[in-house]
């Protein structure tokens, strides 16, 4: 299966665009910014898109059904199902609503930090041949701060825990964190996600699997005898956060794809994405040419500004000047790389082409 189709067909919207609450355009963009739909126009927004959702999911869920339980379609089996496409479209429902009038303004925040990263994210799902709407599970993860930091101690935009972030590549250590690097963080997303979809053969059970963790959702299946998302979560075999993280990203997505029909009018980032490469630094080389290591030297050796460093570098920490690790790995523009003043302190690992703007 190809990408997030099927999530797709669950969650397009495309007959909202007739809708008579979006705000008229000429009135400028504070009164656009300042909309506040009515939450009665919006669930007979949802309302009117019920019957193609849950034809859909039902078409979906007969797809996946395990061969015994396509067998048994008596009446007590459809009704099941009925209740389970309910149910599931109750979630999405009850998110779009939450994203859209109760928590409006934080979402609002969300979407517009994260426009900041879109080009750069979705360049790297292209890359690694992953669904461009996984840009979202990182906007349902994090909001888009680099510095989040979750009361379970995961971190970044990813949310990565330390055990996973080790598993992936990334260096967690007291000179830098590098789940708060979106790019680094981002490319070990992608391989994470991957591999939770060869494993479990379904984008649905991936995405849990990413928030319960894979060995939870593994016993989930084999307890509950289905590789089906719904029907795990029906019989509650699999945490309530989990059960609502499906729901509350595919809401996410069908907002984001579908901003102007619910009047959200996100400012344009002014943030541009050189072509940036990564390279090791070996510290203990930066004394012998009378270097230290807090970030103002790192900016020196690269020829940036400070402030640079610091945005291409969220991952460090002001603990670098104390860290004993033998090498930390930063992000520069390319040409700074190229330019770079000790070149045998460093060795190239990895350059990420400029990111195209992408339209709304």
């Amino acid at each position: 299966m190809s990408g997030l189709k099927q999530l797709g067909i669950i969650v397009s919207l495309w007959a909202l665009a007739g809708c008579a609450s979006t705000p008229d355009a000429s009135t400028g963009s504070s009164a656009a910014k300042n909309y506040r739909p009515d939450p009665g126009a919006i669930e007979q927004m949802l309302q009117d898109e019920v019957g193609d959702i849950n034809r859909h999911v039902a078409e979906r869920i007969m797809a996946e059904a395990p061969p015994k339980a396509q067998k048994a379609r008596g009446k007590g089996h459809l009704a099941a199902k009925a209740q389970l496409e309910n149910e599931m479209q109750r979630q999405i429902w009850w998110w779009m609503r939450y994203y859209t009038v109760r928590d409006r303004a934080r979402f609002v925040r969300n979407l517009e930090r994260g426009e900041n990263y879109r080009p750069l994210v979705q360049q790297i799902l292209r890359e690694q041949k992953l669904p461009q709407e996984l840009y979202y599970l990182a906007m349902i993860e994090s909001g888009y701060v680099t510095s989040a930091n979750s009361t379970a101690n995961a971190v970044g935009i990813w949310q990565f825990m330390r055990p996973t972030a080790h598993q992936y590549g990334l260096g967690v250590h007291n000179g830098m964190d590098e789940r708060r690097h979106p790019v680094a963080a981002t490319y070990a997303a992608a391989r994470y996600l991957t591999d939770l979809h060869k494993q479990f053969k379904s984008w649905y059970l991936a995405i849990a699997a990413y928030n319960a963790g894979q060995g939870r959702i593994a016993r989930a299946i084999k307890r509950g005898r289905t590789t089906d998302f719904w029907r795990l979560a029906d019989r509650k075999l699999i945490p309530r956060e989990t059960m609502e993280y499906i729901p509350k990203f595919l809401a996410a997505v069908s907002i984001g794809q579908n901003l102007d029909e619910f009047g959200f009018v996100i400012r344009e980032t002014d943030v541009e994405w050189p072509e940036i490469a990564s390279v090791d630094l070996k510290l203990k080389d930066l004394r012998k040419f009378h270097y230290g290591k807090r970030a103002r030297d790192i900016a020196r050796i690269a020829g940036l500004p400070e402030k640079d460093l610091k945005r291409f570098n969220p991952q460090l920490n002001q603990a670098l000047a104390r860290t004993d690790v033998k090498a930390i790995r930063i992000w520069m523009p390319k040409e700074s790389v190229e330019r770079f003043v000790i070149p045998n302190t460093m060795v190239a690992e990895k350059t990420v082409r400029r990111p195209k703007k992408i339209k709304n």
